[in-house]
């Protein structure tokens, strides 16, 4: 797989779930260091772990990577929450 069609296969992932609240497409060619590659120089990795998630054929490693990414950026999103709620509530 390119790097061309691991994007476009990103892409078709982010807008089936996105957008269209659809199924994503096949996975069993997405290599899944390209799919790190593409979704971290995108900063769309956690979109893409939440459309993902639960699905049969995500490759395993990527599957275990997702669900990490899911775990920190909720971490991420409770501290935000949180420093925000300090920032506005005296």
């Amino acid at each position: 797989m390119t790097r061309w069609e691991a994007f476009e296969t990103v892409c078709r992932c982010l807008r089936a779930t996105l957008i269209e609240r659809g199924e994503p497409p096949p996975l069993k060619k997405l290599s899944t260091e390209l799919a790190i590659e593409v979704s971290s120089f995108h900063y769309v990795t956690p979109a893409l772990a939440w459309g993902l998630k639960g699905r049969p054929d995500v490759p395993a490693k990527l599957g275990e990577f997702l669900d990490a990414i899911l775990l920190l950026n909720g971490k991420r999103n409770e501290q935000m929450l949180a420093g925000l709620t300090k920032a506005i509530d005296p």
